[in-house]
């Protein structure tokens, strides 16, 4: 706005293709988020009555919050082994402290603008400087056509009088030498309903610019400007969507799976099937059906026509507890063989063509019938062309390799079952606690109780 540096390419930010590793830093129950929304709710709205910016530009009202949060706002960072680094992160931070570190003050500048129908995103990642790399937290923001990089923390960094603006709008190329590996956060102004930890299962979807998701069970629509509307109030998971509908598996029918028009009509339950992990593509959507098939198999792979409506097995003996797709092509943990151990596997998407993937033996899960939760409880990652697994052909230690079958890598000596990889680690437990690495397998460290 002030150097005109806008951001040149926003194809990636406009499909929020991160969105599932989303989470809100520092937040435990939804007692907090309640009492802590209240709060920012009210002090914000204090706040921007003094700032005064009714029937004001645009421009006016991105350089008054800038400027307020700048000066009258305290960046101060404090180490991850501090018991008060979570309450530093969250943005109610701001009101009982005058401050906190990267992370509370741009989801607080996230706040300020979009109460102002000024579109903004909090965009998580890490800085470098001075050879030193750590999480960091930073905005984007909309102006007109345009989205332009803002990071008030940094200015603060480097020093508030000689980098004040610098980075209200610095250049793509001033970013990339110190910011990288982002991940998109989205919050509306309702604060008691998006503040709310998103990186577990796959119950968000993203389509023309509208997130669908099951927040509290009930399946609803967030705008870009954050405005949220109920679609349905049917408990779900596994939600996917497409230009039309959104589909879902149905838990208050048994599991079954569900399609629901874009505008939250004509539900109707597709089949019988009990789908887990839930993909679409034009024609088909691709699921694991937990329920037995005529023979009793359970964990089969399954296609279905959204032309026709018909299903179709496309792995024939083969028990799947984890699908991921990707291209043209199905990568699945299974086993095939009665009495096998799980591994990776891929294959063509109408089921042709099954090939091993590295050849390990993976985890493997408690029956369906003992506890459903617990048998698809994701334990195997798979972000860009990289596969994350517990390898039990080496005592359960956490490996990776690329969907290809090479670059078959030794992450960790330790034994674990993997519980999320987001951006550049890994957390994982075992027996002696909760631990994360890195996704090279540097840098591991112990976790204590709490949100990461």
């Amino acid at each position: 706005i002030l150097n005109n540096n806008p951001i040149l390419n926003v194809s990636n930010l406009n499909k929020f293709p991160e969105l599932k590793s989303v989470q809100l830093w520092g937040y435990t129950t939804l007692k907090d988020i309640k009492k802590d929304g209240d709060i920012i709710k009210q002090k914000s709205t204090e706040i921007l009555t003094k700032l005064n910016l009714n029937n004001k530009t645009t421009t006016y009202k991105i350089l008054s919050i800038y400027d307020y949060v700048l000066y009258n706002i305290d960046y101060s960072k404090i180490s991850k082994t501090d018991t008060e680094y979570l309450e530093n992160s969250r943005p109610v931070s701001i009101f009982y402290r005058g401050g906190g570190d990267s992370s509370a003050i741009s989801q607080f500048v996230h706040i300020l603008l979009r109460m102002n129908d000024i579109p903004c995103y909090t965009y998580n990642g890490n800085l470098e400087l001075s050879g030193n790399k750590d999480f960091h937290s930073w905005n984007i923001i909309n102006f007109g056509k345009q989205y332009y990089y803002s990071d008030i923390a940094m200015s603060h960094i480097l020093g508030i009088d000689e980098y004040g603006h610098v980075f209200m709008d610095a250049s793509e190329n001033q970013f990339a030498s110190t910011h990288s590996d982002g991940l998109i956060q989205q919050f509306s102004t309702n604060q008691n309903s998006d503040y709310v930890n998103r990186n577990y299962l796959k119950n968000w979807s993203f389509y023309n610019e509208t997130l669908i998701d099951n927040f509290s069970g009930v399946i609803t629509k967030v705008s870009e400007k954050g405005e949220r509307s109920v679609l349905s109030t049917d408990k779900s998971k596994y939600i996917t969507s497409d230009e039309k509908f959104i589909y879902y598996r149905n838990e208050d029918d048994e599991g079954k799976l569900y399609s629901l028009s874009i505008d939250g009509k004509n539900k109707l339950k597709l089949n019988e099937d009990e789908p887990v992990y839930i993909y679409s593509d034009p024609k088909y959507l691709y699921y694991i059906n937990a329920s037995p098939d005529s023979l009793g198999q359970k964990g089969t792979l399954c296609r279905y026509s959204k032309k026709s409506g018909k299903k179709e097995v496309i792995s024939k003996n083969i028990n799947a507890t984890w699908l991921n797709f990707k291209g043209s092509y199905l990568y699945h943990k299974s086993i095939t063989k009665f009495g096998q151990s799980p591994g990776l596997y891929y294959m063509d998407k109408d089921g042709s063509d099954l090939k091993t993937i590295g050849g390990d033996t993976l985890l493997a899960n408690r029956e369906p019938q003992l506890n459903f939760e617990h048998y698809y409880t994701q334990d195997t990652f798979m972000l860009e062309d990289v596969i994350y697994y517990s390898n039990s052909s080496d005592k359960d230690c956490i490996y990776s390799i690329r969907v290809n079958g090479k670059n078959r890598k030794k992450l960790s000596d330790d034994n674990g079952k993997i519980l999320e990889v987001i951006g550049d680690y890994i957390y994982y437990k075992n027996s002696s606690g909760y631990y994360r690495i890195k996704t090279d397998g540097t840098d591991k460290i112990s976790l204590k109780t709490g949100i990461y």
